[in-house]
């Protein structure tokens, strides 16, 4: 499906990420009803029916955001699990439940940042990419560093 949007041609497919995608509905319910004061914060990837269910969708900054500037004590999470550790870092006095036990990226835990330091240090694994794709991918990040 292509869509035009603010002037750019988007092609839509019906992927998804699949730690989001098999969050269930019922999963959140239980753990709700064991922690019924708790904010559910969920990523945007995951179901509707799951989405509906939350008090707020977030990206991972975001949930970052909400869960610093909220009174509540007690949140469950609904994106991969890694994110737990900085929440309760930055969040010590508050309390986190994750979603789902299905919320671990095996495609996350590959790569660790000793390897990407590594891999910059010794100049390893080079990348090549066509001049084309190359030149546009440059312009999206300009514009993003330009942004930031």
């Amino acid at each position: 499906v292509k869509k035009n949007v603010n002037g750019k041609n988007i092609i839509l497919w019906k992927g998804f990420c699949p730690v989001h995608h098999y969050v269930k509905k019922e999963e959140v319910e239980n753990i709700k009803a064991f922690h019924q004061q708790a904010k559910v914060i969920v990523h945007p990837e995951c179901p509707i029916e799951v989405i509906n269910l939350a008090d707020g969708v977030f990206s991972t900054s975001g949930m970052m955001k909400f869960v610093e500037a909220e009174n509540a004590q007690e949140f469950i999470v609904g994106t991969e699990f890694g994110l737990i550790y900085a929440l309760k870092r930055k969040n010590p006095a508050k309390r986190f439940y994750l979603a789902s036990p299905k919320l671990r990226c095996e495609d996350m835990k590959i790569i660790r940042l000793e390897d990407v330091y590594y891999a910059l240090a010794k100049e390893q694994y080079k990348v090549e990419i066509e001049k084309e794709i190359r030149e546009e991918a440059k312009k999206s990040i300009d514009r993003m560093l330009m942004l930031s």
